[in-house]
């Protein structure tokens, strides 16, 4: 904390609504520099100063499965932890606005209630969702959200950089 490179979870810092997605490769290997992701965040409507807010994130990486397989297994990894060489393991953790809820988690168009489990984590709602990266097809992962009461200002964005510039913070517009 305090320094440039903190990465500690906000707080309720009404009016402000934060929300953060994080990466985490399991993979157990270096294919993270072939993931591509990108989210997006809206405030949808405002009822008593709770925000609802939809999510969505696209993860794919840039060379299909068959010609990560031919990369050196220092970057692909053995398989050894589960994930077949050429492929990543992505748990993608979805922090949801203090006081605020995570509902309606899909995969590729597939609900995951039963699969996932929101906890919490300082007043945060979070989700860990386990997706399996296997080539430059898109791999689409939605939500809906719910921000704590007083939470009607702007919505902070923010994701684990990844290997391209850009996208990692953002302020976009309250719906109240």
């Amino acid at each position: 904390g305090g320094s440039r490179i903190r990465g500690s979870v906000a707080r309720n810092d009404a009016p402000l609504a934060h929300v953060d997605i994080g990466l985490n490769d399991a993979t157990g290997a270096k294919m993270s520099y072939y993931l591509r992701y990108s989210a997006e965040v809206e405030a949808v409507d405002c009822r008593r100063d709770v925000q609802s807010l939809v999510g969505s994130m696209m993860l794919h990486q840039t060379l299909p499965a068959a010609q990560a397989k031919k990369l050196p297994l220092s970057v692909t990894g053995t398989g050894g932890y589960g994930t077949p060489r050429g492929k990543q393991f992505v748990v993608v953790r979805l922090y949801g606005p203090w006081g605020g809820s995570i509902e309606d988690v899909r995969l590729e168009g597939r609900l995951l209630d039963g699969e996932i489990r929101v906890n919490r984590l300082d007043g945060r709602p979070v989700a860990l969702v386990p997706v399996l990266v296997s080539g430059p097809e898109q791999v689409p992962l939605t939500w809906r959200m719910t921000t704590g009461e007083g939470q009607s200002g702007p919505v902070r964005l923010r994701m684990t950089p990844g290997v391209e510039p850009g996208g990692a913070d953002e302020i976009l517009p309250s719906s109240c």
